[in-house]
């Protein structure tokens, strides 16, 4: 079973999480397209895209359990981090990814009861 984190320490976790997206949206920023590639979908969207997916649609699944989590996945989908917004945009609009890597709502179920089981 995983320790439990003091307060204090679930925030700078969050904190630091957010810190990286901060620098996340700064690069995604300096494209001139939606992708880290500029207009195509590269090498860096895909490996990023596992990670992104889970801050977006985790907190949809915390629904107010873990408000920092909730919070994080809110903002990645555009209320601090517009280029992130605008590359979740992007991503969701591009069939590859939209069709076979996007969760639904049956992975995350069975994610969620994987957490579970792990005490987390």
């Amino acid at each position: 079973r995983a320790p439990q984190l003091s307060s204090a320490d679930m925030l700078a976790r969050f904190n630091a999480a957010a810190a990286a997206l901060d620098a996340l949206d700064a690069e995604l920023g300096r494209t001139p397209g939606p992708f880290f590639g500029g207009q195509l979908v590269s090498a860096a969207d895909c490996s990023i895209a596992p990670f992104l997916e889970r801050y977006s649609r985790n907190g949809a699944i915390a629904n107010g359990d873990i408000p920092q989590l909730a919070d994080l996945a809110a903002r990645a989908r555009g209320r601090a981090w517009p280029h992130i917004a605008r590359w979740y945009g992007a991503m969701d609009g591009w069939a590859p990814y939209a069709s076979r890597i996007e969760g639904d709502a049956y992975s995350y179920a069975k994610l969620a009861g994987t957490f579970a089981r792990f005490g987390l």
